[in-house]
């Protein structure tokens, strides 16, 4: 835990909101310079020793389109065996190739 976690609240996001000139999204954990910046429409208070995480903005791009697409986290992926080039529909924990 760093000096500056432990003179602060940490925090996680729990709705999009802005804090520190930056964008805090879902699940990003961050700390507050000061604790009346606590607010409860969209932060809860965690424990301190939980490693601070910001969701960059390609990670929030993908979680966004994982959640708006019919088909969920499910890929599309072509076998390089295939010779119709259809590819087949595999999840995210499955190898597409063996």
């Amino acid at each position: 835990m760093t000096k500056h976690q432990e003179a602060a609240r940490v925090v996680q996001a729990t709705r999009m909101g802005y804090y520190g000139d930056a964008r805090r999204r879902p699940g990003d954990v961050f700390c507050l310079d000061r604790p009346e910046d606590f607010t409860p429409k969209w932060m809860k208070k965690i424990d301190p020793s939980t490693p601070l995480r910001t969701t960059g903005p390609q990670e929030a791009l993908d979680r966004d389109h994982d959640d708006r697409s019919p088909l969920g986290r499910v890929r599309r992926v072509s076998d390089p065996d295939d010779d119709d080039g259809v590819g087949r529909v595999t999840t995210d924990d499955e190898d597409p190739f063996t």
